[in-house]
């Protein structure tokens, strides 16, 4: 599956620069990046600012309304990283494993909460840790547990020894991933050199128009892959000589992977074009596109 996929976006970077040599790349850039790219960023940032409200709401009392409350939160702000997730830029990079690292460190990350003596986990403890052990699929693994039921997951946070330090880290871990979607709705949408500018003019790789329009693609390649290779193909068994793996699934504790994988191509599709055949936009916007016979 995974060099069809490639070949056909390839193919469709070469006819860039066959086709549409008069058409206005810059306008298409700066529609892309105001109209889906950076919202998309805002909504992260909201979404996880909402998670980390809702973290700090059911570790203050953990019952099982603010915990629902929390699990739907985190649903939310999972879906709004799917939908970014395809701006992997060099730029961003660090800032993507610290949000949307999977699978996480378990062994590591009970080792964290379990230590004895000294302070309670913290934002900055969380930020400066590594990437497996932080972001949305750390803190879906302290908010899901399918082996347990609700009343047994909320005793870890009331009547377990360690019911403290795994509170403070639930709650640390909603502070870190909000404040590192902040930074990365900034570096997008904030300052005169911002990405979101830069990328709108092209000036990420050699100041080309095709640049930004190549990576974009690239990333397009890459994130298409990343879906049929691990997150499609290692469950159903492609890492495991057949055998079905479900545990290696994305988002396997809350039975969200599905979910995550629709934004991932809903993101594709709002890049790749939208609107109508008689006034398309994004990349379908392209006069390359063989709307006639003939037609480039």
């Amino acid at each position: 599956m995974k060099r069809p996929i490639s070949l056909q976006l390839l193919l469709v970077l070469c006819l860039f620069t066959a086709c549409g040599a008069n058409f206005d790349r810059a306008a298409m850039l700066e529609d892309l990046t105001s109209r889906v790219i950076v919202p998309a960023h805002e909504e992260l940032e909201r979404s996880t600012a909402a998670l980390s409200a809702a973290l700090d709401a059911f570790v203050t009392v953990p019952d099982a309304s603010r915990l629902a409350v929390a699990r739907e939160s985190w649903r939310s702000a999972a879906r709004a990283w799917s939908g970014v997730e395809l701006y992997a830029l060099r730029e961003t990079m660090v800032l993507h494993g610290q949000i949307g690292k999977w699978p996480v460190n378990v062994p590591q990350i009970e080792a964290i909460i379990g230590k004895t003596g000294g302070p309670l986990p913290n934002v900055a403890q969380v930020a400066a840790s590594g990437s497996p052990l932080k972001g949305l699929f750390a803190i879906e693994y302290l908010l899901y547990d399918p082996s347990v039921d609700d009343a047994a997951l909320s005793a870890r946070y009331t009547s377990d020894a360690l019911a403290a330090r795994r509170a403070a880290y639930l709650s640390a871990l909603g502070g870190d991933v909000h404040a590192s979607s902040t930074t990365l709705r900034v570096l997008w949408s904030d300052g005169a050199n911002n990405l979101g500018a830069r990328f709108a003019e092209a000036a990420l790789d050699g100041g080309e128009l095709n640049g930004s329009i190549s990576m974009l693609t690239n990333e397009a390649i890459g994130l298409l892959e990343t879906m049929a290779n691990e997150k499609l193909g290692a469950p159903r068994g492609l890492r495991s000589y057949g055998a079905p793996a479900p545990e290696s699934a994305q988002a396997w504790r809350s039975a969200s992977s599905a979910e995550l994988l629709t934004a991932n191509l809903e993101s594709i599709a709002a890049v790749f074009g939208s609107g109508t055949s008689a006034a398309p936009t994004g990349i379908a916007a392209y006069p390359y596109l063989p709307r006639r016979a003939g037609a480039c």
